[in-house]
């Protein structure tokens, strides 16, 4: 299998009180984030860090929605511009981190780290081998380093206000595309928007 496109998605559970409460904290409408990959032969399919089974996929498109519509759940999905070489780098490593011990568990702690940060401006503590669903995405999407050298735009969802990937959150993330999208902000923010 050859993957050729690289997509997002943002998801919210208006009837589940955790996701009520990670969009409240965070400021959005927003309670989770997924990235997802479609092949040469048009099968879509994705990753995410969930509570319930650390970072884990590859997840049909199906199983997605199923989810969505079982638990009445609003869902947002943008296609992004990279090139084959990057898509297929970023398949690999969020396959290598399904494989291994290094990025398979969630952090349940972060997420009240991250509220703690985006009310108080309070340090989120770095957690390298643990993991939210914003920092698994934002880690990925900058995950082919050698391509920005050869002048590939990778995006990234770090800003100003939080310039390390455990404190991009789901509706920080959304902001940071938004604002790439409009053309208000550089691919790389960290780097100097």
């Amino acid at each position: 299998m050859i993957v050729e496109k690289v997509w997002l998605f943002w998801t919210m559970d208006y009837n589940e009180w955790s996701s009520k409460l990670i969009a409240k904290m965070t400021d959005g409408p927003w309670s989770h984030v997924g990235i997802g990959f479609t092949s040469d032969n048009g099968k879509e399919f994705f990753y995410e860090a969930h509570v319930k089974h650390g970072f884990h996929g590859p997840n049909t498109m199906y199983s997605l929605e199923l989810r969505n519509i079982s638990h009445k759940r609003t869902m947002c999905k943008v296609y992004l511009s990279y090139p084959k070489e990057a898509a297929q780098a970023m398949h690999k490593e969020a396959d290598r981190w399904v494989k291994s011990d290094d990025h398979n568990s969630y952090n349940t702690i972060q997420l009240i780290w991250m509220a703690l940060n985006e009310r108080y401006g309070i340090p989120v503590p770095r957690s390298p081998k643990r993991m939210v669903c914003s920092e698994a995405v934002a880690k990925l999407l900058r995950f082919p380093n050698s391509l920005q050298m050869n002048g590939v735009q990778v995006m990234d969802l770090r800003d100003k206000t939080r310039p390390i990937d455990d404190e991009v959150t789901p509706n920080s993330a959304w902001a940071r595309y938004c604002e790439i999208r409009c053309g208000l902000g550089k691919y790389t923010a960290v780097m100097g928007d």
